[in-house]
């Protein structure tokens, strides 16, 4: 691009939905060059590897066999069956809340979301990827939320449960809790250690683990 070479980075401003300005290093198309020329990013970084044919398999109206399950902050998750009746998990963005919108931002977001997960494949203890198409993942389905066998009610602590009853919240043994701990410590370690590249997680809560 000739407006890189001379030093100039585009931004979010420079596009028509302006307010994506989070991911405005997405446009600096220059590969860091004029913008991190000392610290770059991976070559794979802007990958994308979407199948959306796959996500046109399924029958989302088939209740028997697809339901709604639970939803995160900005996506929807359904319980699916393909069609050898494996199960499986789709993560929706949460059309029914008027700031999430198919738009650059959410779908960047889900592509930097898959590829990672596609980076981490061979890690045991990273939710497999099956695919992913517009602002929507196929994962592998795993059977329980973690935060409801540590911490049954919401998965958190308020100030005054640690200042006043900080006890037990679960009937879990010492070495159980040690073992998820320690899975816990090693999933994390498998994505921040990644050798391929530096990738950090900023949202690391009990809810993120199954």
């Amino acid at each position: 691009d000739e407006d890189a070479r001379h030093g100039h980075v585009y931004v979010s401003e420079d596009f028509e939905d302006g307010n994506d300005d989070w991911v405005d290093s997405y446009y600096a198309l220059d590969d860091d060059a004029v913008r991190h020329p000392t610290c770059r990013r991976n070559n794979w970084y802007k990958l994308a590897r979407p199948n959306c044919n796959q996500f046109h398999a399924f029958g989302m109206l088939d209740k028997p066999r697809n339901k709604y399950i639970s939803h995160g902050y900005f996506r929807d998750v359904f319980a699916l069956k393909d069609a050898v009746d494996e199960d499986t998990v789709l993560k929706a963005l949460r059309l029914k809340k008027k700031k999430f919108k198919p738009n650059r931002g959410s779908m960047e977001n889900t592509r930097k979301d898959a590829l990672i997960m596609e980076r981490l494949s061979a890690s045991p203890r990273v939710v497999d990827i099956y695919g992913y198409c517009g602002t929507s993942v196929l994962t592998e389905s795993l059977p329980v939320d973690l935060h409801k066998v540590i911490e049954p009610t919401s998965g958190y602590l308020s100030q005054e449960d640690m200042d006043e009853n900080f006890g037990p919240r679960n009937e879990l043994e010492p070495t159980e809790k040690l073992t998820l701990a320690l899975e816990m410590a090693e999933a994390i370690a498998d994505l921040h250690g990644f050798d391929g590249g530096i990738i950090v997680h900023d949202d690391v809560q009990l809810q993120q683990f199954l």
